[in-house]
């Protein structure tokens, strides 16, 4: 919506995005050698202390400096909107095709978060497990983040659609999950990049996961504004949040019985099915792609402010 306000360009909302998240993972690896340090120096509660005077300044900032962003109308809260969210959702294929790739994907990260520190510590020798520098870890996870941010944003730049560029990257990520999770491969390949612990080769694919979400946030993110309608756009996210917060309660409580083998192989199998619900999209058509405003397909759906701008700049062409 502020890109809209600003009458920037649709074509550099891509970017923008990409950038942003680029210098969000930026922050992040230094976050995370100041948590690294303050947890040596004054215990695990050390790293939540230093943040509160930062969460501080970034809500002064907030509100000194945003706009509200009320939608338009008829995108109220209440059961009225979602129930209008819902019915969008089962007429647009294509706009649930998009919310499946959001659930599951997330779902997936998630899961991730709740598994990548145990995995880690179960692989490691018992003499070094009180001594995992998870802060530097943390880091170097954020760096991967970073390519993947950056690497989408010259991809957008040159045109590349963001179907096209995900597709390969969800499939990425699942492999990555996956090798996490198997011990066969994880033998093969630590012979094959000659590490000699296991821990290290648990970093390596997680970083490979990690570089998939960098690419992921500023794709979805132009994928939205391309395909929700500006009005809906609260209810129908609050809906996506209902699937992926079942799978990863549901994961987190067979977290016993699946070990984290299991948990990382459901993240793997969550973002096959991401890449499935992703083809989906791209196989309808993308309408995104041919200049044409999916949220004015439906009539009597207000089309969002920034899809209208793509819209415009496509026929200019």
């Amino acid at each position: 919506a502020e890109h809209a306000r600003l009458s920037l360009p649709a074509a550099s909302l891509g970017g923008i995005f990409g950038w942003a998240y680029f210098g969000d993972s930026l922050v992040a690896i230094a976050s995370g050698q100041v948590a690294s340090r303050a947890a040596s120096a004054g215990g695990p509660q050390a790293p939540f202390l230093a943040s509160l005077p930062l969460l501080a300044a970034g809500a002064a900032i907030a509100s000194a400096t945003w706009r509200e962003n009320r939608g338009g109308k008829g995108g109220g809260g209440g059961g009225g909107g979602l129930r209008e969210g819902a019915s969008i959702l089962l007429r647009r294929p294509d706009l649930l095709s998009l919310m499946a790739v959001q659930a599951l994907f997330e779902a997936s990260m998630y899961i991730f978060v709740l598994v990548f520190a145990p995995a880690i510590v179960a692989a490691a020798p018992a003499a070094a497990r009180e001594r995992l520098p998870f802060g530097k870890v943390f880091s170097c996870f954020m760096a991967a983040c970073a390519v993947g941010s950056a690497t989408f944003s010259l991809c957008s730049a040159k045109g590349l659609r963001a179907e096209a560029f995900l597709l390969p990257v969800l499939l990425g990520a699942a492999g990555a999950l996956y090798l996490a999770s198997s011990p066969p491969a994880a033998t093969m390949l630590q012979r094959a990049l000659s590490m000699s612990h296991k821990p290290l080769y648990l970093v390596f694919c997680f970083a490979a996961f990690e570089a998939a979400v960098g690419v992921y946030f500023p794709a979805v993110g132009g994928l939205r504004a391309a395909y929700l309608p500006g009005a809906q756009r609260g209810a129908i996210m609050a809906l996506t949040r209902v699937p992926l917060n079942l799978l990863v309660i549901a994961v987190a409580l067979a977290r016993d019985r699946l070990g984290d083998t299991g948990a990382l192989r459901c993240a793997a199998a969550a973002q096959l099915l991401a890449a499935a619900a992703l083809a989906s999209l791209w196989a309808r058509g993308g309408a995104a792609g041919k200049g044409e405003a999916p949220a004015a397909k439906d009539k009597g759906l207000a089309a969002s402010p920034a899809m209208s701008t793509l819209s415009r700049a496509k026929k200019a062409d």
